[in-house]
């Protein structure tokens, strides 16, 4: 209920009587009525800003060293670009993928440069490069929304999976952060304490809510874990919780299920799209390797892209077989089995 509250609050502040609610309704018409080729763009965009990360998670591609493709941090001046085409019709920026976005020295001014055309902007961190001088930056770009990662209570039980990573650390550049906007007054960015439920974390989830409300957050959401490719499918009982209400998966017969039914249909590939740090567009964050490439908006532009027939191919696949697809075939298409709590705090 917290999170249809908050994203009508949004919706109608940034996408009512304009081009991006008309481009909104077309693209759902297009979901409806499964079109290969749809009348609108998508209402979101992740974009990327590298594909670097400072730790070594596991269960991430980056973390484990077997993401498979080049990294790097996007230009700057080519992401503006990028904004200037898609702005007059998408309505949310989401500013990471498979990278930690405060590495990137922009990323203070690619936010800023987003808002200034009219976007929901978020940002997804572990929250360990977080200092005073950056948590002043981020309030000044007027970013909505940050989410940091906050695995554990303590650092004993933080480090098992956010390895290299320092609670301390995350903890001080969030009261950084709630300190500045305190200082300029501002609501904004709202904060969000995220804890992933894993067998090794889901002891200490009323202590880090308890954190949380200490530290005065906006917000507290349990997030269950994911396993995003097959390579990685051998370590979902270590990390699998003991409770089956923190979970995704139910296992039966020693394999693993997605809680909710999988089916030909992804509302992903209608409503957002995910761009990689070197251009490349590729249809969520699922293919953190960038094997179904659909182009490269700096070669050439996105509305293009979106309806081309290596897109039209992909949706009619989805459509047809979804499970042809090794990314998709465990996938339900939807968010539906990801956030198991999303609390307001203050």
């Amino acid at each position: 209920m917290e999170i249809i509250k908050r994203k009508l609050k949004y919706f109608l502040k940034y996408a009512t009587f304009n081009k991006k609610f008309l481009n909104y309704l077309e693209i759902n018409l297009s979901k409806r009525l499964r079109l290969l080729k749809p009348i609108g763009l998508p209402h979101t965009i992740m974009i990327e800003p590298t594909s670097l990360c400072n730790l070594k998670c596991p269960l991430c591609p980056t973390g484990s060293k077997q993401l498979g493709r080049e990294n790097g941090l996007m230009n700057f001046e080519k992401y503006k670009k990028l904004v200037d085409e898609v702005s007059p019709y998408i309505i949310r920026l989401r500013m990471w993928n498979w990278g930690e976005p405060l590495i990137h020295k922009e990323i203070d001014k690619m936010i800023s440069y987003a808002k200034s055309k009219n976007l929901i902007v978020n940002l997804s961190t572990n929250g360990n490069l977080l200092t005073r001088e950056l948590a002043k930056k981020i309030v000044d770009s007027k970013l909505d929304e940050i989410i940091f990662s906050v695995d554990g209570a303590t650092q004993e039980t933080y480090k098992k999976y956010r390895i290299n990573g320092d609670l301390k650390k995350v903890i001080q550049g969030i009261k950084y952060l709630v300190e500045e906007k305190n200082k300029q007054k501002s609501k904004y960015p709202k904060i969000i304490f995220q804890f992933i439920a894993m067998k090794q974390n889901e002891q200490e989830i009323k202590k880090a809510e308890e954190i949380a409300k200490k530290i005065k957050v906006d917000y507290f959401t349990i997030k269950t874990v994911g396993i995003m490719d097959v390579f990685l499918k051998k370590d979902i009982k270590k990390y699998l919780p003991s409770n089956p209400n923190l979970a995704r998966y139910v296992i039966k017969k020693n394999k693993e299920n997605r809680k909710h039914k999988v089916r030909n249909m992804c509302d992903t590939m209608y409503e957002e799209s995910t761009i990689l740090w070197n251009g490349d567009v590729v249809v969520c964050c699922n293919d953190a390797k960038g094997k179904h490439k659909f182009g490269n908006v700096f070669k050439e532009p996105f509305i293009k892209i979106w309806k081309n027939k290596e897109y039209v191919n992909f949706r009619r696949q989805i459509l047809k077989r979804k499970s042809s697809i090794t990314m998709c075939k465990d996938c339900p298409g939807n968010t539906r089995d990801a956030p198991v709590l999303y609390k307001k705090i203050k």
